[in-house]
């Protein structure tokens, strides 16, 4: 099977990273820091100064009272008026009114949050003095104010005459429609006959029922023009006076500091780009060191297959000691070991295994942690297994199981004529018996040189169905080459975001030149997204 995704990297992994990597960190944030810092202090200084025009556009509606129809004719929208700003003619225009067509003032459209003011033109200039940006910025909120109030003139009149010619317009229509009622009513008022005005009335109310609809329209549209009229007259009026359409111009000021350089905040982001890129550096070079997270990669580089992979759990990191008691687990953590198990016993072909050596290729790995996990899980199945802890150097596998030191164990069954039962420590799980690794008198290595340990275990096989024996890492000792060598097969355990590939190789090197039947490798703390998989290499 193959990988199916991976999980984001933990905290711990970065941490990992910048400990193998901190000197390209290091330098690349001095590098960019000291590049930063001498761009912001050889450059000119900039200043920068504002001024703002209100923009007259149909949400200006409460500057003057006007209806929304009304306002869509009258201003343009927004849109429009940014078309006109970045056009040519405006920009020949403040450049004729600076007399320097080579300045640059940029310009932005903002709500001013103040609901009579909704929109504001905000012109800023940049220049190498304060006297000069001033100036720039003033000259084109000017040129767009006056621009504003000849067209919005211009305007008013041309809707103002169209409206007189409108109001004109339906009138004549509406005496049109009137005129024979008029003719039949002045008829009506000359007539002594009664048979004629008796005709002359059911006549008049004929013609009024027929054109009353027409005229009802009719008045309504003279109302609306005649109101027209008179809001457009209002606008005329108040553009004689410019202070009503551009109050809300503020009045630019000679900047005092420049904007630019600004050393703090260029100094911070040196700083922080640097450390971003010896970051982006830590990590190329981290690739380009072969050194794989994946366990496909792994497999490859060192020719042994992966047998499992166990992920880097919440419930395993937050675990007192790393480890908690199997029936403690949650489903998640406990189901990576119990499927472990099945594939040591899928990756044996000599028949069943008695006797299985977990080793590592550093300190760290959680190599200790997996044994503990793995006999448990092991035990829980109803399988008799002991777990012997064949590190004197760095003995932790009485810890991992929450229990005490023993001052007696593997060193007085290989040492002395001592029984298996003097030394068994209780674990209280049930299937599972413990060995510490106390030794006295000889050192450990000459121990484990001898017989005595294939001995032991021959021994113990008539006890137990299944005997795990956690031994030193083998780059750090001979002892757990010579623990492998002497159980039926052997796990080499590592972790994928602390081992090095060259020092894993080495230790499957060292392992091999002892004629031990290694199976294959375990990834713990894997980035995986499932629980557990099975890798096996071509």
């Amino acid at each position: 099977m193959t990988e199916a995704g991976t999980d984001e990297l933990q905290f711990g992994d970065y941490i990992a990273l910048f400990k193998r990597r901190w000197r390209w960190v290091a330098f690349t944030t001095l590098a960019v820091f000291t590049l930063v810092a001498i761009f912001t202090f050889t450059r000119d200084e900039v200043y920068e100064a504002e001024a703002q025009v209100l923009v007259l556009t149909e949400e200006s509606t409460r500057l003057f009272g006007l209806s929304a129809e009304v306002e869509q004719r009258l201003w343009r929208t927004e849109s429009t008026e940014l078309s006109y700003l970045e056009s040519d003619p405006f920009a020949e225009l403040a450049a004729e009114a600076t007399g320097d067509p080579g300045n640059v003032v940029t310009y932005r459209m903002t709500a001013t949050g103040d609901i009579d003011t909704p929109t504001v033109v905000v012109f800023t200039a940049e220049a190498s003095d304060a006297e000069t940006a001033f100036e720039w910025a003033t000259i084109h909120a000017d040129t767009y104010r006056t621009r504003q109030l000849l067209r919005v003139a211009a305007n008013s009149q041309s809707q103002l005459d169209q409206a007189n010619a409108k109001l004109d317009r339906l009138e004549a229509e509406r005496a049109e429609l009137v005129a024979p009622i008029n003719d039949l009513s002045r008829q009506l008022a000359l007539s002594d006959d009664p048979t004629e005005v008796a005709q002359l009335t059911v006549d008049i109310a004929a013609r009024e029922d027929a054109v009353e609809a027409e005229l009802s329209v009719l008045d309504e549209q003279i109302s609306n023009a005649r109101v027209e009229i008179v809001v457009l007259g209002q606008v005329l009026d108040s553009l004689e006076d410019p202070e009503a359409i551009t109050r809300v111009q503020g009045v630019a000021e000679v900047p005092s500091e420049p904007i630019s350089p600004n050393v703090p905040r260029n100094l911070a982001l040196g700083l922080v780009a640097g450390l971003v890129l010896g970051l982006i550096a830590a990590i190329v070079r981290d690739l380009l060191d072969r050194r794989p997270r994946d366990t496909a990669g792994i497999a490859q580089l060192v020719d042994v297959p992966v047998i499992a992979a166990i992920p880097r759990l919440p419930s395993q990191r937050s675990a007192p000691g790393g480890v908690r008691r199997f029936e403690d687990l949650t489903d998640a953590d406990a189901s990576g070991y119990r499927v472990l198990l099945n594939s040591l016993w899928l990756s044996t072909i000599d028949g069943p295994l008695q006797s299985i050596a977990f080793t590592s290729d550093r300190p760290g790995v959680g190599k200790t942690q997996t044994v503990v996990n793995l006999a448990q899980a092991e035990a829980a199945r109803g399988t008799n297994v002991l777990v012997i802890d064949t590190d004197f150097v760095n003995p932790s596998v009485a810890t991992r199981l929450g229990l005490e030191r023993s001052d007696a164990g593997l060193g007085d069954l290989l040492g002395t004529d001592a029984e298996v039962d003097t030394v068994l420590t209780p674990t209280g799980i049930t299937n599972l018996d413990f060995i510490d690794a106390f030794a006295v008198g000889e050192h450990a290595g000459d121990l484990l040189r001898s017989d005595r340990l294939r001995m032991l275990l021959t021994k113990l096989y008539l006890r137990y169905d299944l005997i795990v024996l956690d031994s030193p890492p083998t780059l750090s000792t001979a002892d757990s080459r010579l623990v492998a060598s002497q159980a039926d097969a052997s796990v080499v355990v590592y972790d994928p975001s602390l081992s090095r590939v060259d020092e894993l190789q080495r230790a499957i090197e060292l392992l091999r030149s002892a004629r031990v039947n290694l199976i294959g490798l375990v990834a713990n703390r894997s980035q995986t997204t499932h629980p557990v998989y099975v890798s096996m290499a071509d």
